[in-house]
């Protein structure tokens, strides 16, 4: 014969279920990118990967720059608006992320991430925990489609419209930048400016005189002002 079925409440399933979400919680990764003594752009060009990672995968990104080879008092916001949430303990004041994993450099990190995770309640991840992810050739191929984002395009593309969003120059910043340009008068003619910048680079490329390179760059039509840089 046929009737109603009835359907009894189930509060255990769903307390199960209610675990399960809180465990989820529990363990879904927070990534902290630690900007540190490398060169500006060496720490700055993984740090668009590694947010692209997160972006695309759905995690959170803190930014550790506190310790950052370029930081004057706090790091990214010395010269940027901030773009995400910042973290600074002293157990991310290291020296050794990509240190060969001897026992004390193993130690070390397990124990400063277990700080971390305890801190955070989240579990925690740091640059060489992803960058394995961030840097390889299937990475580099693959194209980027996060539409709340606005990122659309190939792995290049993506880190570059990350770049335009990110590389937004604080006030102090910005005024600096405008003396400086009232000084060289750059608005008065074309010109370009060249950045010297040797470090390691002579085991990838021959070396060449700057004056080579201004007299390359020099000779073409409607140039009439060079400004050199140099980071020494």
């Amino acid at each position: 014969m046929g009737g109603a079925t009835t359907v009894r409440a189930d509060p255990i399933g769903r307390r199960q279920h209610s675990d399960q979400l809180a465990f989820r919680r529990i363990i879904k990764p927070l990534v902290i990118w630690q900007l540190t003594g490398r060169g500006f752009c060496s720490g700055v060009n993984p740090l668009l990967r590694a947010y692209l990672y997160c972006l695309n995968n759905g995690i959170k990104f803190a930014l550790c720059s506190k310790y950052w080879n370029s930081c004057y008092r706090n790091g990214w916001i010395d010269y940027f608006e901030p773009f995400c949430e910042e973290i600074y303990v002293p157990e991310l004041d290291v020296d050794y992320i990509f240190a060969k994993n001897n026992s004390r450099v193993k130690i070390a990190k397990a124990k400063k991430k277990l700080y971390l995770t305890l801190r955070s309640r989240q579990r925690v991840l740091l640059n060489y925990d992803i960058w394995s992810n961030v840097n390889n050739r299937e990475f580099d191929a693959r194209s980027f489609h996060i539409p709340g984002e606005g990122i659309d395009g190939n792995c290049f593309a993506a880190c570059q419209q990350i770049l335009n969003r990110i590389w937004q120059f604080n006030e102090p910043t910005q005024q600096v930048i405008s003396v400086i340009k009232h000084a060289l008068e750059v608005k008065s003619a074309p010109y370009f400016t060249l950045h010297v910048r040797r470090g390691d680079k002579s085991r990838e490329a021959a070396l060449h005189s700057v004056g080579a390179y201004l007299a390359s760059r020099g000779s073409e039509p409607g140039v009439a002002k060079k400004v050199l840089c140099n980071d020494r």
